[in-house]
């Protein structure tokens, strides 16, 4: 059976030469050879630290026969072998993430995070790095649909990058709303920049005010003036927006900024 993985190992078929194995150390746990070829196996599925653990186990196991396979295995040494100083670094770089690409910072960040685990950085550094990839690999999947045909998947793209409060957004934001046909997208995408709270978002804003006024919609002139106030934290600007009597779509617009800007605000303290 363990011929069998190694077969597929080398085959390139990683992916089946690990269970092939694993069945045969179920039979016989110090089976050297079958460690030793799943190691590898693992080596190829980028699992290099597990990769390590079986290559060493089966070393131990059999020294003999498998110290003429150290090359096999040696090289993934320089996988484990990490300053955890510089691990910390490339996490708190790649945590800055590449401007403007979702994509390519949740990349960086994938692999700051294996050397940052390997090299023993903080298990709490490493938490929050985890969930900084998880919003960026949301955002860049939301970001890609903002370049659907479909104008739904594009407004609910919108829906979602609000709430990320992601800054990696804003670029796709910007873009869909230089060129967006459809004012229902538009609206969404000015109510996610406004959530997204940033003042880079500020001159992109104007110009889609500008643009909202030349196509002639009235409801995306008064969102897009709304998220303006609301970056800035103007909520009496926001309040003589309402008071002007706009439509349902702007005062449904103002009344969840308000509501936003109320949340983040701090508790205040309690009367002893």
């Amino acid at each position: 059976m363990e011929d069998t993985g190694r077969d597929l190992r080398l085959s390139g078929d990683a992916g089946c030469a690990i269970p092939d194995c694993n069945r045969a150390l179920a039979i016989k746990p110090d089976y050297a050879d079958a460690l030793s070829t799943r190691g590898q196996a693992k080596s190829k599925m980028q699992d290099h630290k597990a990769a390590l653990q079986d290559c060493k186990e089966a070393q131990r196991l059999n020294p003999p026969t498998l110290e003429l396979k150290k090359s096999d295995w040696t090289h993934l040494l320089s996988y484990t072998t990490v300053n955890a100083a510089e691990a910390e670094k490339s996490l708190e770089i790649a945590m800055e993430g590449v401007r403007g690409n979702p994509d390519e910072s949740a990349q960086k960040l994938r692999k700051a995070i294996d050397k940052a685990e390997t090299g023993g950085v903080s298990p709490d550094k490493v938490e929050a790095a985890k969930e900084q990839l998880s919003i960026w690999e949301q955002v860049a999947a939301a970001s890609n649909r903002l370049k659907s045909t479909d104008t739904t998947a594009r407004k609910e793209a919108c829906k979602l990058l609000g709430p990320l409060g992601d800054v990696m957004a804003i670029p796709g934001l910007d873009k869909l709303l230089q060129g967006e046909k459809d004012r229902f997208v538009r609206h969404r995408a000015m109510e996610a920049l406004a959530m997204i709270g940033n003042a880079v978002a500020l001159p992109i804003l104007e110009k889609a005010i500008k643009r909202s006024e030349k196509l002639e919609d009235k409801a995306g002139v008064g969102i897009g003036q709304c998220a303006k106030h609301e970056i800035n934290g103007d909520w009496k600007a926001i309040e003589k927006l309402m008071a002007g009597k706009p439509g349902s779509w702007v005062k449904n617009a103002c009344s969840e900024a308000l509501a936003r800007m109320k949340a983040r605000e701090p508790p205040s303290a309690g009367v002893e």
